[in-house]
């Protein structure tokens, strides 16, 4: 299982605005296996940055008093943004076929929703 942004993936979150600076991990421009960023840091204007589960997670801020979890289905992921206060239920949840891509999906809403500030 890919714990990393996939390159589409990682092109998609740039465009929607996210800060590469956020990124911990980046593809370089001589092949595609990701790489953890502070090793090719020389390079950084042939790195695409790509973002693990971990910094997915942590780029989701608290929303109304409710933080994101990581849930686990049957044959699928959901990250959810629920009321755990007062039982409501769940306002917001992405779900993905792995963990990464359910949280790359949350990440993708909370910027197209403004929710996460873009970064330069």
């Amino acid at each position: 299982m890919q714990h990393y942004t996939i390159i589409e993936q990682s092109k998609k979150l740039v465009e929607l605005g996210l800060n590469p600076d956020t990124a911990d991990m980046c593809y370089s421009t001589f092949g595609v296996e990701a790489h953890p960023l502070h090793l090719i840091l020389k390079n950084k204007d042939k790195l695409m940055p790509c973002w693990s589960l971990g910094a997915l997670l942590e780029i989701m801020p608290e929303i109304d008093n409710q933080l994101p979890s990581l849930r686990k289905y049957k044959n699928y992921y959901c990250v959810v943004y629920s009321d755990n206060v007062t039982r409501l239920g769940d306002n917001q949840w992405q779900n993905g076929k792995t963990t990464t891509e359910a949280a790359f999906e949350m990440v993708c809403w909370l910027l197209e929703n403004g929710y996460i500030e873009k970064g330069e």
